[in-house]
């Protein structure tokens, strides 16, 4: 692995370890609810889940007959359960162009070094008319001004944060059509059983007005299928030849009796 894979492959721990937290807890069950809305409308033969992330969605694999979870680290393969784990290279991923239905990426830009080059590889494998689902963090929120109080020390303030507007814009270039936005958890980053609850008022508030101000978000867009016409130059099928005549000289002699 390279320096930067490593790296990936820590933050992606040191997510893991977050989501047991009780504040990780709440956001994670939040999102989940979230992303399952999103996935029961995606159909096709093969699933990947990408990130850091547990293999929550339970309620997607009905609609696929394979389900592949991509890991930076090194795990087992599972043969009591439908997923099946594979290591991957966030540049590169192991699947053929256009081998995959639904691709969920679960904090995967957050922590990635490239965020652009993981989404160019993510857009690579998915087939025309498949889907993404990206879950990530939203730096318009009360989570984004307390990540740069905090100098963006720590987890989950060490991720990267990336703007909705600059993620669409990416996938926007990638050939992508995006159908829903919805962000989620308006709760301040407190750990206290009270607050963790307290969120369904701001978030029917915000939901209503469109205001995405939620600490995390859930983005979901289809692929569209581009076709490549080849023009064929129209030659003409006949070369026109010079003709090549004496300046003044007459067409025919004209012989004329004197």
């Amino acid at each position: 692995m390279a320096n930067w894979d490593t790296a990936f492959s820590d933050a992606s721990k040191a997510l893991k370890v977050w989501f047991e937290t009780p504040l990780g807890q709440a956001f994670c069950a939040r999102e989940q609810q979230v992303i399952e809305s999103l996935a029961v409308h995606a159909f096709g033969h093969y699933s990947v889940h990408l990130g850091p992330g547990k293999q929550f969605l339970s309620k997607m694999l009905g609609n696929f007959q394979c389900s592949l979870s991509l890991q930076p680290d090194m795990c087992l393969y599972d043969l009591d359960t439908c997923w099946r784990r594979v290591i991957f290279h966030p540049d590169q991923l192991p699947l053929a162009n256009g081998s995959t239905d639904l691709v969920v990426i679960h904090h995967g830009l957050d922590i990635s070094h490239n965020p652009h080059q993981l989404l160019r590889e993510v857009a690579r494998i998915i087939a025309p008319g498949g889907r993404v689902i990206i879950a990530g963090f939203n730096p318009l929120s009360s989570w984004g001004l307390w990540r740069l109080l905090r100098f963006k020390m720590g987890v989950p303030w060490g991720s990267r944060f990336l703007q909705l507007r600059r993620l669409q814009d990416w996938l926007n270039l990638l050939s992508f059509q995006q159908l829903a936005c919805c962000p989620f958890f308006f709760n301040l980053p407190i750990s206290r059983a009270s607050r963790l609850q307290s969120d369904n008022v701001m978030e029917q508030f915000c939901s209503k007005r469109g205001i995405q101000l939620g600490a995390g978000y859930v983005l979901s867009a289809v692929k569209l299928q581009t076709r490549v016409h080849l023009l064929r130059p129209r030659w003409q099928p006949v070369m026109s030849k010079p003709r090549f005549s004496l300046v003044g000289a007459n067409a025919t002699p004209d012989y004329e009796a004197k």
